[in-house]
């Protein structure tokens, strides 16, 4: 049988259908190993699966923290958040890390001793807005002379001189009543816009002694030292006097020192802590040698 001639890379119409020389070139271009394509595929998702897995890489999400947003009422109050100052009120943005936080809010300038500030852990997780009210409530100082007098509110029994109680409530607004065995009772208005102590000096009943004679056995008391007693008195009222200057100045330094983190401000607390704490032995030595020059058989 004969066939019909045909050039070199012509394709025959019948029999073999392509020339051979056609079929080697499609043989070379195809020449790629069988599992290469497989390797290849698999590198690929390695390599995309470690970006996502990896912190900080650029396909993880993005929203990996929490904001916070403070408020107040009064505005001006500053926050601390996990120790650290985040500014005054309102923190209209504060970004944390997911995970619990301690919030404290205070008024600034205030006497720390007198004045209450509010604390609050929160939790918060990732991408979260949390929008905060805090606003520390005043605490109300309440002593009587003599002590543990039982003192009454509008809401019934606050508890027994001396003690603290924030302002909160009804308790913004109304009447205390002091009652004591052997005194009359006694009635004090209080009002949360000037009233942060209330001392009260209760009356004995009648037919009662200020000062009984049981205490010191029988007989009258009687001044042992005059010019002691003022010396010791005046003493400790001067010993007192710095004692509270000194405290008051001692936080007012570490308010400065939490707002500005000054180490000058610091030195300063620690100072005024010293003369304070010396001023308060002072205070408790003339105490002592007072009640002795005074008090006598």
């Amino acid at each position: 049988m004969e066939y019909p001639a045909c050039r070199p890379g012509q394709s025959f119409s019948r029999g073999l259908g392509r020339h051979p020389s056609s079929h080697i070139r499609r043989q070379d271009r195809s020449r790629i190993p069988v599992g290469e394509g497989g390797n290849v595929k698999r590198r690929a998702v390695s390599a995309i699966f470690a970006l996502c897995v990896v912190p900080g890489a650029w396909c993880a999400p993005q929203d990996s923290s929490a904001t916070l947003r403070v408020t107040s009422v009064p505005e001006g109050l500053v926050v601390f958040i996990d120790g650290s100052l985040a500014g005054t009120t309102p923190v209209a943005s504060f970004v944390v890390i997911p995970g619990k936080h301690i919030i404290e809010v205070l008024a600034p300038d205030r006497y720390r001793w007198i004045a209450a500030r509010a604390v609050d852990t929160i939790t918060v997780t990732a991408g979260e807005m949390r929008s905060i009210d805090m606003t520390p409530h005043d605490e109300l100082v309440v002593i009587s002379i003599p002590s543990d007098a039982a003192v009454y509110g509008d809401v019934g029994l606050l508890g027994r001189t001396p003690f603290r109680i924030p302002f909160i409530g009804e308790l913004a607004r109304q009447t205390l009543s002091f009652e004591r065995s052997g005194y009359r009772p006694a009635v004090v208005g209080v009002r949360p816009d000037s009233t942060l102590l209330v001392l009260v000096r209760l009356e004995l009943a009648a037919g009662r002694q200020e000062m009984p004679d049981v205490l010191e056995g029988e007989g009258p008391m009687t001044i042992r030292d005059g010019k002691g007693v003022l010396v010791s008195g005046a003493a400790m009222v001067v010993a007192g006097v710095i004692s509270a200057y000194s405290k008051d100045r001692a936080n007012r330094a570490y308010s400065t020192y939490r707002q500005t983190l000054d180490p000058q401000a610091l030195k300063d607390v620690r100072l005024y802590d010293r003369l304070s704490a010396v001023a308060t032995l002072t205070t408790q030595i003339s105490f002592a040698a007072f009640a002795y020059f005074l008090m006598a058989k």
